[in-house]
Order: structure tokens, then sequence, then C-alpha cells
């Protein structure tokens, strides 16, 4: 995995630190279209992560955002090539509430869970393997 190497999209800056997490951070109040999302996982690959090199764990912070169905249909398909699990970072008690019980309701592939800081994501993460 690329560690230190930073890309910047119209929606978010993307890296992997030296835990080899990746962080994700958004600009407020962006749409993620289909076109963000597939140049995103073009950077993944850039950085080493995808279908035939490493999986990582993802850690998603910043501002809200709003993913459209075609993006997220695409995220949902190819999740699991790239990711071990995924945590987010928001303020929104509620959402977070919203999010995690729909995630008990509804199985992923690759875990996830939203958190109110990085410190209890990150060690969420951590509990799960690098590959």
């Amino acid at each position: 995995m690329e560690q230190g190497q930073h890309f910047y999209t119209r929606v978010s800056e993307i890296w992997i630190d030296q835990e080899e997490i990746m962080h994700i951070v958004f600009s407020k109040g962006v749409e993620l279209g289909l076109a963000d999302m597939e140049e995103a996982y073009a950077l993944f690959e850039k950085l080493g992560v995808g279908p035939g090199q490493k999986k990582s764990r993802q850690l998603l912070s910043g501002g809200l955002f709003n993913i459209s169905k075609p993006a997220r249909d695409y995220a949902g398909k190819n999740a699991t090539d790239y990711f071990t699990a995924a945590a987010m970072i928001t303020n929104s008690t509620l959402t977070r509430f919203v999010i995690n019980i729909f995630n008990t309701l509804q199985k992923h592939d690759v875990p996830f869970k939203m958190f109110a800081n990085e410190e209890d994501a990150l060690a969420w993460l951590r509990t799960y393997p690098k590959e």
C-alpha cells in the first residue's frame, strides 16, 4: 500500500496512514455521483488497494454529503474487493443511531459502523485484519 500519498478529488481527500487505514475526508455538502465513485475506486487502486492487491480498512469523515443510488450501488458491488471494514464519523446522534440499527438488521459483506469520534472509529477498525 502506498502510504503518505494524498489524492484530492472534487468531493474528497484520500490517503493511507501508517497503520494502513485509508482515510477519506469529504467536503461539506457535496453530492457524490457515479463518476465521483468511479474516480475514488481508481485512486484506491493507485494507492495499492483493490482486486489482486491488498485490502484496506476505511475511515470516512468530513462534511455531510449525499450519495446517489448509482454511486451507492457501485460501492456496494465493489467494496469487498477493496475493504475489510469501514467506519464513518458523524456528529449526528440520530444518524448514527439509525444507520447502526439498519446495519444490525441488514448484514453487509464489509462491516460498517458509525461513530461520534475518530478515536473510537480507529479502535474499531483496528479489530479487523490488514489483508
